[in-house]
């Protein structure tokens, strides 16, 4: 047990430093990907959002800004990023990389951040950014099951409050829902009513017409 001591305390320290593991496989970063790991502060954001610099990349691999942002782990430095609004909040993002297990192949960004951040306040952050967080995986999983496996985020407001949105949410959508059945109902009636109406309406013109006698048909011996 005393051997594991020290190991425990370096994994700690590495973690509230904002240290963190390369992907899988061995990446070459671009200059932007570096530039975000090895940011200080949100004056190193400002810095490229001064100069123009796109911050919306396609990566080849190592993830792009926000994911790198998130592992970073510095809360000033991703919420100058979410602030540039140069970024896409809803995207999806690729599970190789930095590989979530039992995940799908791409999952929603946020469900990134949930797994990954060792911020609360990261969450926070993205949570307040407006990005579509009650949506599912490709599996049919919510946020929830990533934020519950981060322990940064088991048990606190956050989690509980995303609880709630996504409780909220499938209240309205089963109202919703039964208001669309409700009004399919309604438009049926009133289709069945007005054919019925018409229907009743051409039986009241055919009464005591009489039909005419068709035409002699043409005989040669008539000439």
């Amino acid at each position: 047990m005393k051997k594991l001591l020290p190991a425990v305390l370096v994994a700690t320290l590495m973690m509230s430093n904002g240290v963190y593991a390369g992907p899988k496989d061995d990446c070459s970063y671009s200059p932007l990907q570096q530039v975000i790991r090895n940011a200080r502060d949100a004056e190193d954001i400002n810095k490229l959002i001064a100069d123009n610099i796109n911050l919306n990349i396609k990566p080849r691999c190592g993830g792009n800004v926000l994911q790198l942002a998130t592992l970073r782990g510095n809360v000033n430095i991703f919420t100058a990023l979410i602030n540039s609004g140069k970024l896409p909040l809803d995207e999806k993002v690729s599970n190789s990389d930095y590989p979530i297990p039992g995940a799908p192949r791409e999952i929603p960004l946020g469900f990134f951040i949930a797994y990954y951040t060792p911020s609360v306040g990261i969450m926070q952050t993205f949570i307040n950014s407006g990005a579509n967080l009650l949506v599912t995986d490709d599996k049919g999983e919510t946020i929830l099951w990533y934020m519950n496996q981060n322990p940064v985020l088991m048990n606190t407001e956050v989690t509980d409050y995303m609880m709630r949105q996504l409780l909220l949410s499938n209240t309205a959508a089963g109202q919703v829902e039964k208001e669309q059945v409700v009004k399919k109902a309604e438009k049926a009636k009133k289709e069945s009513r007005r054919t019925r109406t018409k229907k009743s309406s051409d039986e009241e013109e055919d009464v005591g017409l009489i039909e005419a006698e068709p035409d002699n048909p043409y005989r040669e011996e008539d000439f």
